[in-house]
């Protein structure tokens, strides 16, 4: 089976989705997804997912323009194509994950359960998965503008998934790439490098802005998400904090059902 799902998103924009879920649901992850828009003079990809199998010849099929890698964020499961392109960005705050090596012991005896080889691609061996350290060339901050020729996307901070967290917008069109900041499934918020606090507040400054984000493509799940997604997360995120949330104990940390998303908190 081939394992990119690509759809177009609008004019110029494609998602590529890779069915994580498939080889272990235990993640309470199904799509992990990157995008490719395409201006006039360049092409912007963001985030390369998993590195299960290889990303570029994917984007080459599409344009042959230059490209350059937005990273939405380090975690080893949106930046695993990384290495194959010269061009990468990436907040400050995380260049240094760009070079580690992440541990992926546990990952690779997971996908080599005799259960999840089926749903991985084809000639896939877990036991030399690896997702390679790459140094980025652009550091950014938030506030700067990537311009592709004839489309701009605005970097927007919003840290508290990860340090540096970033969302990526174009005003002309409403898109808002929103990485792990808000989608809708289980939002992971209990890892060491999580600090929800500081998410409930970017996701604030993203629904106060003029103009207003019209469409989600988030990093996970399903995808284009209505932007009113945005004020259900931020809604229930500060109801999990204050502990107006109904929560049960679970293998991954302390989960707050809301309907179309969860959220997990240490």
């Amino acid at each position: 089976m081939d394992w990119f799902r690509v759809s177009p998103v609008v004019e110029g924009v494609y998602r590529f989705a890779e069915p994580l879920g498939l080889a272990d649901r235990s993640w309470e992850v199904s799509w992990v997804n990157s995008y490719l828009m395409v201006g006039c003079e360049r092409a912007a990809l963001i985030d390369t997912g998993l590195g299960f199998v290889p990303i570029r010849p994917l984007v080459e099929s599409i344009t042959h323009l230059p490209v350059i890698v937005l990273n939405t964020h380090s975690h080893w499961d949106h930046r695993g194509g990384d290495s194959e392109f010269e061009q990468v960005a990436i907040h400050g705050a995380e260049a240094q994950s760009l070079l580690d090596r992440p541990d992926l012991d546990a990952l690779r005896r997971t996908l080599s359960r005799p259960g999840a080889r089926p749903f991985l691609p084809k000639g896939f061996d877990p036991a030399a998965y690896e997702v390679k350290p790459k140094k980025a060339t652009l550091l950014l901050g938030g506030g700067e503008t990537v311009d592709l020729g004839g489309r701009r996307l605005r970097c927007l901070p919003v840290p508290g998934h990860s340090p540096g967290g970033l969302c990526f917008f174009e005003e002309e069109t409403g898109l808002l790439f929103t990485g792990d900041n808000a989608y809708a499934g289980t939002m992971w918020l209990q890892t060491p490098d999580a600090e929800p606090a500081r998410l409930a507040t970017g996701l604030r400054r993203l629904l106060a802005m003029d103009p207003s984000p019209r469409l989600l493509l988030p990093g996970h799940e399903e995808a284009p998400v209505g932007a009113g997604l945005l004020t259900d997360i931020e809604a229930g995120l500060n109801a999990a904090l204050d502990g107006r949330g109904r929560s049960r104990r679970t293998r991954l940390g302390r989960r707050f059902d809301f309907g179309r998303f969860s959220i997990l908190l240490a």
